[in-house]
């Protein structure tokens, strides 16, 4: 399917989500093989880095990639609104990068610089409801679009209305109560 429209920012975000999961879950299951056969190689790498790679595209699908579904040439207010959902998205990924997990292997690229690792925890926590207040200012647009739009611009947007509110709703509680420990 995305090979045959043109590449866009919606193409790339669902490539980096699709890239991602999948590295995820050869890394998480890479781990899973690692605690059984402690000899295989990329533990740290996989314990660590790998799976945390389907955080960007996941949390860019939920916060902000609903916005750019549109023939309209965006608003300065709603492209703020994608940048910040983009830049949040990202930073999840960066700071497990340096986080030493309790228990795990040791992270070869953790920062164990005093009170560095309680940052990360706050960093985590803030990066999160910024995704949050992004996705709920992602549905409130939707539903302003629902409103003022002629019927033909707003086919298939009640849908895409109530799927953004629906992982509103169900995704924001799991996502704000789930540290990566």
């Amino acid at each position: 399917l995305l090979v045959w429209r043109r590449i866009g920012v919606v193409a790339i975000v669902l490539s980096v989500l699709a890239v991602g999961s999948a590295i995820a879950a050869f890394g998480t299951q890479w781990a899973f093989l690692a605690a059984q056969y402690p000899q295989l190689p990329g533990i740290a790498f996989s314990q660590h880095i790998l799976d945390r790679a389907w955080l960007p595209g996941t949390l860019a699908a939920f916060s902000f990639l609903p916005l750019l579904l549109t023939h309209r040439r965006m608003s300065r207010s709603t492209l703020v609104l994608a940048v910040i959902g983009s830049a949040a998205s990202i930073l999840p990924v960066l700071l497990a990068i340096v986080r030493q997990r309790p228990g795990a292997s040791v992270n070869p690229w953790a920062i164990h610089a005093p009170g560095f690792q309680d940052t990360l925890v706050v960093l985590f926590y803030t990066s999160f409801a910024v995704i949050v207040a992004v996705a709920i200012a992602t549905g409130i647009v939707l539903i302003y679009r629902w409103l003022t739009w002629d019927a033909d611009e707003r086919r298939g947007l009640g849908w895409l209305i109530a799927g953004q509110w629906l992982l509103v709703a169900f995704f924001s509680p799991s996502l704000l109560a789930w540290f990566p420990n």
